[in-house]
C-alpha cells in the first residue's frame, strides 16, 4: 500500500510540473505573441512629390512653333524615385525609399518647360514632339544631375540641364546650366519647392537666348 502510494504521489508532482511548465510555456509565447502583433509598428507611406514652377515673363510673339522633344537622361535619373548624395561622398548617389516624384523627373521637365513656354507667349505653338519640322524651333535637353546634396548644418538640391536649340535656318546652340540651391529646412518637401525655384531659374534664361 505504501509503494502504491509514493508511486501515486511521483504522478501526481511529475503531471503537477508539466502542467506548470506547459503554462509558462504557453504564457511565454503569448507574451511574443503580443510582441509580434499586438503593437504593431506603422508601415512605411510611400509619399509623392512634383514641382511649383514661378510664372514666365510675356514676350512678344516671335515663333510660329516650338518642339520640345524628350528630356534624356541616364541611369537613376530616370526614375522616380528621390535621389540624395552626401557633400562628403559627392560620386556616390542613393534612392530614398517611399519618397518618389510624381512622375520621373524627365517628363516634369518636359511638362514644365511646355507650360512655362506657353505662358511666355514667345511662340504660337508648343509641343512635346520628337519629329521636327523646318519651321519649327526645337528644344531638346538631357538631364545630368538632380539630387539633394546632404551636409552638416544644411541641404540644398542641385540641378545640371544641358539643352541644344535648333533654329529654323539649321543654326545649332548647346546651353549648360548648372545650378545648388539652399532648402529653407531639411524636409523633402522644402527641397522640391527648390527644385521648382530651380527650374524656373533655368527656364527663365533659356527663354532669354530664345
Amino acid at each position: 500500500m505504501k509503494a502504491n502510494k509514493v508511486l501515486s504521489s511521483r504522478v501526481i508532482i511529475k503531471k503537477t510540473i508539466r502542467n506548470k511548465l506547459n503554462s509558462l510555456i504557453i504564457i511565454f509565447f503569448g507574451f511574443m505573441l503580443t510582441g509580434c502583433f499586438g503593437s504593431p509598428t506603422p508601415v512605411p507611406e510611400d509619399r509623392f512629390y512634383t514641382v511649383e514652377l514661378s510664372k514666365a515673363d510675356i514676350y512678344p510673339t516671335k515663333y510660329k512653333r516650338i518642339t520640345i522633344k524628350r528630356v534624356h537622361a541616364y541611369g537613376l535619373y530616370k526614375e522616380r524615385a528621390m535621389l540624395y548624395s552626401s557633400a562628403d561622398l559627392p560620386l556616390q548617389i542613393k534612392r530614398y525609399h517611399y519618397h518618389h516624384w510624381v512622375m520621373p523627373p524627365t517628363q516634369i521637365i518636359e511638362n514644365g518647360l511646355k507650360d512655362y513656354l506657353i505662358q511666355s507667349r514667345i511662340s504660337k505653338e508648343v509641343r512635346i514632339q520628337v519629329i521636327r519640322q523646318v519651321e519649327d524651333i526645337s528644344i531638346s535637353a538631357e538631364l545630368m544631375a538632380f539630387e539633394r546634396v546632404l551636409q552638416k548644418g544644411e541641404q540644398s538640391v542641385h540641378l545640371e540641364l544641358e539643352f541644344e536649340i535648333v533654329r529654323p535656318d539649321g543654326r545649332q546652340q548647346t546651353l549648360k546650366f548648372t545650378k545648388d540651391k539652399k532648402t529653407k529646412n531639411d524636409t523633402l518637401h522644402a527641397a522640391a519647392i527648390a527644385y521648382g525655384e530651380v527650374l524656373s531659374d533655368i527656364f527663365k534664361k533659356l527663354l532669354l537666348e530664345l
